[in-house]
């Protein structure tokens, strides 16, 4: 598999690398603005509510039920924007290995045989799909499939 990167560096590894930065991560930092913004109006809301309540506009009923979904929005919102935030620092972290990979493709002269070296370094697992394939797993996020080939 890793002679394989080697030899299509450009075609799989380079041109994976130009999608990912032009996609980025502008999806998820756009929904993190939202999120951010909808917050905002969550203590806003909150803020009038609470002045209704002292000011005696509405009863004590109506301000709790509208401050527990005040805050169960926050909360989910909080959150999703978490979530977001952990996708956006693992993608930073799968291209660092994919730079990474990529750097060391440029280099490499195929190999012979088996590296022990380079599964620590570049694969995070492995698939057994059948007793014909295999999935390797690649900490860079690329998953490639290799047929088991029988000596003998």
């Amino acid at each position: 598999m890793m002679n394989k990167l080697i030899y299509a560096r450009k075609v799989v590894l380079e041109d994976l690398r130009d999608r990912i930065r032009e996609e980025g991560n502008r999806g998820n930092l756009r929904r993190i603005n939202e999120i951010e913004q909808m917050l905002e109006k969550n203590v806003e809301r909150q803020q009038t509510l609470t002045t209704l309540m002292t000011q005696g506009y509405v009863d004590p009923a109506f301000f709790t039920k509208e401050s527990n979904e005040i805050a169960t929005e926050t909360d989910r919102l909080k959150a999703e924007k978490e979530q977001l935030g952990k996708e956006v620092t693992g993608n930073l972290h799968k291209m660092d290995e994919l730079d990474d990979l990529i750097r060391y493709a440029a280099h490499a002269r195929p190999a012979p045989g088996f590296n022990g070296d380079l599964v620590f370094r570049f694969l995070d697992h492995a698939t057994l799909q059948s007793r014909a394939e295999i999935t390797f797993h690649l900490k860079c996020g690329l998953s490639l499939t290799e047929r088991l080939v029988r000596n003998g």
